[in-house]
């Protein structure tokens, strides 16, 4: 089954999968129905990563650097306070057809730039998108204080870019941030010119996605999270039939993210289970079994100085799953014998 939800986003599941709903009911795909809401990721919670640009400073390059170079050009002169606050030495401003911008080096930074082959190639290295919270945060301030704007009326977040990557990789960052993005391809026209351009919206859940005082002072904490701290199915549908694989993450809830879009779902609903009891059969449950035990007894007394990894393969029932057999488990396995 295809689902699309209303962010255009969307996942292929098998008729077997579960779905945890924004009530913390679940369902299984035969149950889901259009409407039903399911909630948008909590922020991505990473360690704090040594990045080999200061997130800040190569956010407002992304939107206001020049290609070949570490050069950035901005209207405001606390754009470059804030990188020379981050340990950045400036050049003289080189901007001479309009006094109400300047031009100026980030010395240093085309070095940094080149090593990361990032001139002539904009986009946000995978690094950046599992660094810490904070991290991530500096970088979309950076991003949104060069090529982004607050749209007060509809109390929106936006980003416009002509690149496809960076726009791209800006819905991916806003994702790990615990935002629901809409990335959108328009049309500009001027000077005689038509282009596509991206436009990436979102209404900010518990962050201001901006530093810059004349565009963070438009974000209202007042705002709320209205309804975008959730996904509402559009459509199911069925389609061509394919091979799938049940997926059991072991988490407090059950629950694991899908796709690229970060979307919560529940384990797979084919566990294995005992036939003769009908008990689920999970780690701890085979982790106990006394065949897997009389096996991994049986290798160890055969090949004592090797480790063992079991593997046991459900038709049907879950597909692959494999237990680590270690000295506790040996251990229960001579108790058993």
């Amino acid at each position: 089954f295809k689902i699309t939800f209303d962010d255009t986003s969307e996942v292929v599941c098998d008729d077997g999968h579960f779905w945890t709903l924004a009530d913390g009911s679940v369902v299984s795909i035969k149950d889901l129905k259009p409407i039903d809401k399911i909630n948008v990721s909590k922020p991505l919670d990473c360690e704090e990563k040594e990045l080999p640009i200061d997130p800040y400073t190569l956010g407002q390059w992304l939107g206001d650097g020049r290609n070949r170079s570490g050069e950035i050009t901005s209207g405001d002169e606390f754009i470059f306070e804030e990188i020379e606050r981050r340990g950045f030495k400036l050049g003289k401003n080189q901007e001479k057809r309009d006094n109400k911008s300047s031009t100026r080096t980030i010395r240093g930074l085309t070095a940094l730039l080149k090593k990361e082959n990032l001139l002539h190639n904009k986009h946000i290295p995978e690094v950046y998108f599992r660094a810490s919270f904070n991290q991530r945060l500096d970088l979309l301030r950076g991003l949104m204080d060069s090529d982004g704007s607050v749209n007060t009326c509809r109390k929106q977040g936006i980003f416009n870019n002509c690149r496809t990557v960076l726009a791209e990789d800006v819905k991916k960052l806003l994702l790990t941030l615990g935002q629901r993005p809409l990335l959108s391809k328009c049309k500009a026209t001027g000077f005689g010119l038509t282009v596509d351009y991206y436009h990436v919206s979102f209404k900010p859940i518990n962050i201001n996605p901006c530093l810059l005082p004349r565009k963070a002072n438009k974000v209202d904490k007042k705002w709320g999270n209205g309804k975008s701290n959730l996904r509402s199915v559009r459509k199911i549908e069925e389609v061509e039939e394919r091979m799938t694989q049940c997926i059991t993450v072991d988490s407090p809830d059950s629950t694991y993210l899908c796709t690229n879009n970060l979307i919560p779902t529940h384990n797979s609903g084919a566990m294995r289970s005992d036939f003769a009891t009908g008990e689920i059969k999970d780690l701890k449950y085979l982790e106990n079994d006394v065949q897997l035990l009389l096996y991994l007894a049986a290798l160890k007394h055969l090949w004592p100085d090797k480790n063992w990894i079991l593997t046991l393969f459900y038709i049907r029932v879950g597909g692959l799953f494999s237990v680590l057999g270690d000295d506790e488990m040996l251990e229960r396995a001579y108790d058993k014998i």
